[in-house]
């Protein structure tokens, strides 16, 4: 028992300090002004990260602050500048998106019509259930689906994107899942996939007459005045100074050329630079004025499909991750040797971009400190999960690009780690929500719920020994560690917890000790 109550100490310590440790580093810095926590914070993770280059932009309706870091090309010490350009990565999506809406409110196209109606050769399959019924025969997907990633389109597609830099390559890349088997039935599950919109860039292809690069170039950048946004490197590199992408290579930042994939070009191939993404930020939030046409797409372009579940408390859009709550829209970018992260708050007008020359999770980490920051909230520890995740994603992805995996066993591995990443970043989100309520649920009653689901879980468990309730149907959800351990003590022993707690209290600010000390006692009575 003793060994159980030390473990449970230890970590209710580490809950208690997740709660509590933001007052205690506000009250004992409150000197430091916020420009300067951010600075401290941006220079802390780019050294741990190994960042070679960063630029970042952050707005609010008055003012617009650039802050550069580091180097374009550290070999050749040329540092990053607002005008220093990057690739864009999955953030590329949201361009892509808004052709497609305008093709749609041009009546051109219509995004309930299936694939097939633009591209008759390109047939998709399902086997599986829909509906509690088994099919398994040819489907239809929509480009609404395709937009919102619920096509059911695999995520691992990624490794099927060729190499190449011809005219014909968003053709090719298309070409290459033709007669894919698809992992859920069209409209059933959100799962990303970032082929969906090298799918969509095709259909703006051929419904436009143009291709896909002229398109976006002639009828959305121009006329929204984005005159440092480019789809071809050529022309970046005409125009002023492309950032050199890094990879991690022997513990260090090496220069990496990167092949080219322009049959990946509306899903993550389009460049720009902070001076583009802060006129970018402001005509998403309406801060900047555009004409009707483009006021309605941008706005059908933040609409969610509220059709499937959320992950991480975020909904799909017209590329853009959408918070279920409101005011919080944002999406990242990843490619071999470069990552991004925008996120934009409507209602309070204030938004940022991170752009950076190396595949990192900072980037994500970055952004949502930063706005931690501004806004008075504690840093978001947990989110370090979240971010492992993403990496994880990254890494598939650049290996699945580059051909890296050295068996099929490693990519089976890297997948199920994609799995238990998600679970964990999914688990660590949820509990900071209810770490932010304190005044509601303390860390106690969160785990004194878990364990009341956990008993749940095994008279589910027990009936369904006895009974023909399917194996499927059973829960499956794993319990965090303390739920565990906490489950194994009695009554009594977990008084003995309580009181710990108190003590540990007594030391803490004195809001914070009054909430917890109150929840124990009326969790333990």
């Amino acid at each position: 028992m003793k060994r159980i109550i030390i473990a449970i100490f230890l970590g209710i310590m580490l809950t208690v300090f997740a709660v509590t440790g933001y007052y205690v580093i506000k009250e004992t810095n409150s000197h430091i002004s916020k420009s300067q926590r951010i600075d401290t914070l941006i220079k802390d993770v780019i050294k741990k990260a190994k960042v070679p280059g960063a630029s970042i932009v952050i707005i609010n309706k008055e003012k617009t602050q650039y802050l550069n870091y580091g180097y374009g090309n550290k070999e050749k010490k040329q540092k990053a500048t607002k005008e220093l350009y990057y690739e864009l990565g999955s953030m590329s999506k949201a361009y892509t998106a808004l052709g497609i809406f305008l093709l749609e409110d041009e009546g051109k196209l219509s995004l309930n019509d299936s694939i097939t109606k633009y591209l008759p050769w390109f047939h998709v399959s399902y086997n599986g259930l829909h509906d509690q019924k088994r099919i398994n025969r040819e489907v239809d997907v929509t480009l609404y689906q395709l937009m919102h990633h619920t096509s059911g389109i695999p995520f691992n597609t990624i490794g099927d994107i060729p190499q190449g830099n011809s005219d014909t390559m968003l053709y090719e890349t298309v070409r290459n899942i033709n007669g894919i088997e698809l992992d859920y039935y069209p409209g059933d599950k959100f799962q990303y996939a970032t082929i969906n919109y090298d799918i969509l860039g095709l259909i703006i292809q051929e419904v436009s007459g143009q291709s896909y690069e002229n398109f976006i170039e002639q009828r959305i950048l121009a006329p929204l005045g984005l005159t440092h946004t480019f789809l071809f490197q050529e022309e970046v590199r005409e125009e002023g100074v492309l950032a050199s992408g890094y990879k991690i290579t022997r513990f260090r930042p090496m220069v990496y050329e990167a092949p080219i994939y322009r049959g990946n070009t509306p899903a993550g191939y389009i460049y720009s630079n902070s001076v583009d993404m802060e006129r970018w930020l402001r005509i998403q939030m309406g801060m900047i004025p555009v004409n009707e046409q483009f006021q309605r797409i941008i706005s059908k372009s933040h609409i969610s499909d509220i059709t499937v579940s959320s992950t991480n408390n975020y909904l799909y859009g017209g590329g853009w991750n959408i918070n279920v709550k409101g005011n919080d829209i944002r999406h990242g970018g990843s490619n071999p040797c470069y990552s991004s992260m925008i996120i934009m708050r409507p209602e309070d007008e204030f938004g940022i971009c991170i752009l950076m020359n190396l595949n990192t999770n900072a980037a994500d980490y970055l952004a949502e400190n930063i706005l931690n920051i501004i806004e008075g909230n504690k840093i978001n520890n947990a989110y370090k999960h979240q971010a492992a995740y993403i990496e994880k994603v990254n890494e598939y992805e650049s290996k699945s690009k580059e051909n890296g995996f050295t068996s099929e066993i490693e990519k089976q591995k890297l997948e199920i780690e994609i799995e238990e990443a998600k679970k964990r970043a999914e688990s660590d989100r949820k509990q900071l929500e209810r770490y932010d309520a304190l005044d509601k649920d303390s860390p106690i009653a969160i785990i004194n719920r878990s364990i009341k689901r956990k008993y749940d879980a095994d008279k589910l468990t027990e009936q369904a020994a006895t009974t023909d309730i399917p194996v499927e149907n059973q829960s499956k959800k794993s319990k965090p560690y303390i739920v565990q351990q906490f489950s194994k003590l009695s009554r009594n022993e977990r008084k003995i917890v309580s009181k710990i707690l108190t003590i540990i209290t007594d030391n803490a600010p004195k809001d914070i000790a009054e909430v917890i000390i109150n929840k124990i006692k009326e969790e333990f009575k």
